[in-house]
């Protein structure tokens, strides 16, 4: 049998239906239209054709004559196919599907009322003419002209030949319930399995991680295909050798497209895991993503929200949905994606994930969690919490008050509206919303098939200091831990001791620690006031930024500043890696010895010769496998100060944490995680042990979320 030629069609669109119940539209220009197989096959560019079963369809030819146009609307899967182009390849598409419809006896009809073939006959009863219509092609037919069942008794076309029950499964397995090419294209055409075929394939999958049932009664994949994710062993990079017990079993979960959440305290290896996902995982359906652009730029990804083409995170679905199909960049990216990558999930608002989980149903056409998106989810819910969103109700009550009185606050009820916007931190008359975790929606219930905890801490080795972090990361420090921390205060509380200290310090590495504060504001300053008491002449450093066509703001997106400002003697550390052999590394710490004419820094960890040259580099702003956007920037920032949030997911030899005026849960423990070892660390801000244990604190409902998931663990 040879293969149909494919007519190329100058205009396609695809009109699929969503659940808000609004049509979303899908444009194409210049694509191959055939039909194979009773299927009407629309070749996309760079991804699998689009397949339409010719059955129970209408087709539209009012129009093919006069203007080049015609459809198809099927109504099992809630779409319509526009077609517009040369006449004559439409009249070659339009009698290849009649010839099939007459010799098979499909369910469907043209509503040209001649010039068509005539439908086999069954029973006395002709074919009666349709009177001919003007109407619209792109319109909703009338149920008069829309294809009906037929009837068994009186009907003038034939019968529709049944498939047979195996047929029929992989049928439901490729194209119902998905608007989405299978996992594997190359299996639509092959013949019937063998019973030896089939009882192999079931043995493979229930050798699989997870291949008979998972923990929420599903099986196999969830993802857009009935088929398994993956056919044979995927290649691993040469580190994945050295991953412990729980790491291996992430990278066999996540090689069997199951959905994932690994979780896990500092320093536990998530972001080299990662880096492990990421070496196997194909790159062109990759997609990694974090909730900050700090976040991001440490794991080679972007936000959530770039990846998502979401410009307002606090708009309803429905706008998200409009503005983000007008953006032929992000519908490809959504459309495209097999794999996404969350990292820092403990950050992500659960209202937020709960639109997102919303977004890739509608926006993929799949009723799957996710629209079938595979689900590698990262983090730890003890650390850093989202940003409570804005109350959408106070925004307009703001904005109207702004001219009387204070604002925000009404004349019939003022006394409780400023208890109200006192105690949740409103400013300006915005109310915030309380915070939801992702871990509470329902979208995370569906969509997280295998949580997986890693214990193994590999930042510290001292076991001492690795329970003391474990403690207060529960927000649960014992007495002994509380008088061991205060210990270690009472360097920064001596003066005296402080200025002995780093002198020793100064004189044997010229490094001195780094002070981790809460607040920028309190950062920014010290930074500028140590930089202008160092003596002798500055050197600026101006970035080269490429942002793009979307304005990508870099700021956000990088870890490099636009503007640095250095002196000899300056505190600076690494901001990206250079050279992992050297120990030149994200977060190395070193001291500026040469402004000109080339910049030396001294990294007292780093191996080879005593002061390394640092040059300008490249910051990539990635979205799954292209660059967005980049920056051209000697990668060091100053380093006598460094905020909490900026820090995450940094290793820091020395530093000095300020406690005081912490104000998020788990704040503490992510500034107290960062030191390796407890010789490098020093407290100040806290005056006694009862201060400490205040600023010590764990959100309720994560502790909560933790003990169940242990609990599951050990039944």
């Amino acid at each position: 049998m040879t293969s149909p030629v494919p007519e190329s069609v100058a205009s396609v669109v695809l009109e699929k239906g969503t659940s808000s119940g609004s049509p979303c539209q899908y444009p194409y220009r210049n694509v191959p239209v055939y039909v194979r197989n009773k299927h009407l096959c629309i070749c996309l560019r760079n991804k699998p054709a689009e397949q339409f079963h010719l059955w129970d369809f209408t087709l539209y030819d009012k129009l093919l004559e006069a203007e080049g146009k015609m459809s198809f609307k099927f109504k099992k899967k809630d779409c319509q196919v526009m077609l517009q182009g040369d006449p004559q390849t439409l009249r070659t598409i339009r009698q290849e599907v009649l010839a099939l419809m007459n010799g098979l006896g499909v369910e469907g009809r043209s509503t040209r009322p001649q010039g068509r073939p005539a439908l086999a006959a069954k029973g006395p009863h002709k074919p009666r003419q349709q009177p001919a219509q003007q109407a619209n092609p792109y319109a909703k037919p009338s149920s008069s002209v829309a294809s009906r069942p037929p009837s068994r008794a009186n009907s003038f076309v034939s019968e529709p030949v049944l498939p047979r029950r195996a047929d029929l499964k992989r049928q439901i397995d490729y194209h119902s319930g998905s608007l989405l090419p299978p996992l594997h294209p190359a299996k639509r055409n092959a013949s019937r399995p063998t019973p030896d075929e089939m009882k192999r394939e079931r043995e493979r999958r229930d050798a699989s991680p997870g291949g008979k049932s998972d923990s929420s009664g599903r099986s196999g994949r969830s993802g857009v295909s009935g088929v398994s994710a993956v056919s044979r062993p995927l290649a691993l990079c040469p580190e994945a050798d050295n991953l412990t017990e729980a790491q291996k079993k992430v990278v066999n979960l996540a090689r069997y497209g199951k959905n994932v959440f690994f979780t896990g305290g500092a320093g536990v290896g998530k972001s080299y895991l990662i880096h492990i996902l990421k070496s196997f995982i194909p790159q062109d359906t990759l997609f990694v993503t974090a909730s900050t652009g700090l976040a991001a730029c440490q794991i080679g990804g972007s936000t959530i929200q770039k990846f998502g083409g979401i410009q307002n995170s606090d708009d309803t679905v429905d706008r998200i949905v409009s503005s983000v199909t007008k953006s032929f960049q992000a519908m490809q990216r959504w459309t495209s994606a097999k794999t996404l990558i969350i990292d820092e999930i403990s950050m992500v608002e659960g209202r937020f994930f709960q639109k997102l989980e919303e977004l890739g149903r509608r926006l993929r056409g799949c009723h799957k969690p996710f629209g079938g998106l595979q689900l590698l989810i990262s983090g730890d819910f003890l650390q850093l919490p989202p940003v409570p969103p804005n109350d959408p109700a106070s925004l307009p009550a703001a904005a109207a008050s702004s001219s009387r009185g204070p604002p925000g606050i009404k004349r019939s009820d003022s006394t409780a509206s400023l208890q109200s916007n006192a105690s949740t931190g409103s400013r300006r008359g915005v109310r915030k919303l309380p915070v939801i975790f992702a871990f509470e929606t329902d979208a995370w219930r569906k969509t997280v098939q295998h949580t997986v905890e890693l214990t193994q801490v590999f930042r510290q080795s001292n076991q001492q200091f690795i329970s003391i972090l474990n403690e207060i990361r529960f927000g649960n420090p014992s007495p002994a831990t509380l008088t061991l921390l205060m210990a270690h205060a009472r360097h920064l509380i001596n003066g005296r001791q402080q200025q002995q200290q780093q002198q020793q310090g100064q004189s044997k590495a010229g490094v001195v620690a780094t002070k981790l504060l809460p607040r920028r504001k309190e950062v920014d300053e010290l930074n500028r006031e140590s930089l202008r008491q160092l003596p002798g002449q500055t050197r600026e450093f101006l970035a080269v930024d490429n942002t793009g066509p979307g304005g990508i703001d870099l700021d956000m997106a990088t870890n490099a500043p636009r503007h640095l400002t250095l002196k000899k003697g300056a505190q600076v550390i690494l901001v990206k890696t250079i050279n992992a052999s050297r120990h030149l590394v994200n977060g190395a710490r070193g001291v500026v010895t040469q402004i000109h004419p080339k910049l030396l820094v001294h990294f007292p960890g780093a191996a080879g010769s005593k002061d390394h040259e640092i040059n300008a580099t490249c910051f990539d702003v990635r979205v799954g496998n292209q660059v967005v956007a980049t920056r051209t920037q000697v990668p060091l920032v100053l380093a006598w100060a460094f905020t909490v949030h900026k820090s995450q997911g940094m290793t820091i030899d020395m530093a000095e944490v300020g406690l005081a005026g912490t104000f998020a849960e788990g704040q503490a423990y992510v500034a107290l995680s960062r030191v390796k070892s407890l010789e490098g660390l020093t407290i100040h801000g806290v005056r006694d042990e009862n201060e400490l244990r205040y600023v010590i604190r764990a959100n309720d409902r994560c502790l909560l979320y933790y003990e169940n998931l242990r609990k599951a663990a050990n039944r």
